[in-house]
């Protein structure tokens, strides 16, 4: 029944980073970040960290290019073996760019806070060769970034480039690790939905799911663990002051690799994942997506 239910997850997988009608969408940049757990073994373990992240949309009626960065502050807490506590706060460095023009907006984002439960684990079992664990939990993003940010002409930035929402967000998440030795899958899912901010604008409802199958290897007192990443993105068009923002909404798929270095209390990753857009739109998904982070656990 078990290797059923993981057959199923690996299909589910393959099908999201192959179908033929995927389009990237522009608000899987804007509207504050989704926080994927990724490989985190030490389960019984707090930490605290850096994450940097790069992507990018272009415009095709506009002939622009929207590059969003972000530095992450993140970290988790164990109140006990049954209880993770996760707290992220981004540094947004956006900008526009027209014609060689460059319109940068930045400043501190929406800060989100989430609590997972263990439905199981048995991570730290010696006896058993098949290593399992699954998480859900739910938390909540709290509009503190700036909604005000203005271009280098004074003019107001659009929504999607704001480092703010100025909306309460919720969202509940699921995470399933799986080891067999030294091969194994992390799959993540995690839904959002947001209120409509004090300007009227509301950002869709959105889904984003991976999957990231790794092998481990250790040498000494390092493990380094090699993944191979796809993920799978969809969201609701926006609505701004009750009118459908067309340019936003969709589904977008990435493929990629990545790797974890641990050793210690030091965690080092990095991915890069390149956008499958089958077929042209108005907004789609530019260049790499890349992600670097560097944590410590305690």
């Amino acid at each position: 029944m078990f290797f059923k239910y993981l057959r199923t997850v690996v299909l589910i997988a393959f099908i999201s980073t192959t179908v033929p009608s995927l389009r990237a969408c522009d608000v899987c940049s804007g509207g504050g970040a989704v926080n994927f757990m990724g490989i985190l073994p030490q389960f019984q373990k707090n930490f605290a960290g850096l994450r940097v992240q790069h992507k990018a949309f272009k415009n095709s009626q506009l002939n622009s290019t929207d590059y969003f960065n972000s530095i992450d502050l993140w970290a988790r807490y164990n109140p006990n073996k049954n209880w993770q506590l996760f707290a992220f706060l981004p540094y947004q460095i956006n900008q526009r760019k027209i014609n060689h023009v460059n319109t940068p907006v930045q400043g501190v984002g929406d800060a989100t806070f989430m609590a997972g439960y263990f439905v199981f684990n048995n991570s730290d079992s010696i006896n058993n060769k098949l290593k399992c664990t699954w998480m859900l939990g739910a938390g909540t993003q709290l509009p503190i970034g700036s909604t005000k940010a203005t271009t280098w002409l004074g003019l107001p930035a659009d929504a999607v480039l704001q480092p703010g929402t100025g909306a309460i967000g919720a969202n509940v998440f699921s995470t399933f690790t799986f080891r067999v030795k030294k091969f194994g899958f992390a799959a993540d899912a995690q839904f959002r939905t947001m209120s409509t901010n004090n300007a009227g604008y509301h950002f869709g409802n959105r889904i984003n799911t991976s999957l990231r199958i790794f092998r481990t290897f250790a040498y000494r007192n390092a493990n380094f663990i090699p993944q191979f990443i796809g993920t799978f993105e969809t969201s609701k068009k926006d609505m701004s002051r009750g009118v459908q923002v067309n340019e936003s909404g969709g589904n977008s798929a990435f493929i990629g690799a990545g790797c974890d270095f641990f050793n210690r209390n030091i965690a080092i990753g990095c991915s890069v994942l390149q956008s499958l857009e089958l077929q042209k739109n108005i907004v789609s998904a530019t260049g790499l997506r890349v992600m670097f982070s560097l944590t410590k656990t305690f």
